[in-house]
């Protein structure tokens, strides 16, 4: 293999989702910071934890639940906001 080819091949680390909620656990409950925990655990992605804590984070559900509005005769009536 080439020298260009070695520096190209990168190692894919998989984390079971029970490693990726016990890292999110630890930003939310303890409040150490991204930096802190990739250190900790060992994590080289940049952005791997910022994406476990869009999906497993606090507001995971809030994503996935329908957002219903009030309506009158089909049109939202925006006095209702208030």
């Amino acid at each position: 293999m080439s020298e260009k080819t070695d520096k190209m091949a990168k190692k894919v680390i998989r984390y079971s989702s029970c490693f990726k909620r016990n890292v999110v656990a630890a930003i939310e409950k303890e409040g150490i910071s991204i930096e802190e925990c990739r250190r900790r655990y060992g994590i080289k992605g940049s952005v791997t934890i910022q994406r476990w804590l869009r999906s497993y984070g606090k507001n995971e559900l809030l994503a996935a639940m329908p957002v219903f509005y009030p309506c009158i005769q089909g049109r939202i009536d925006p006095q209702s906001f208030f």
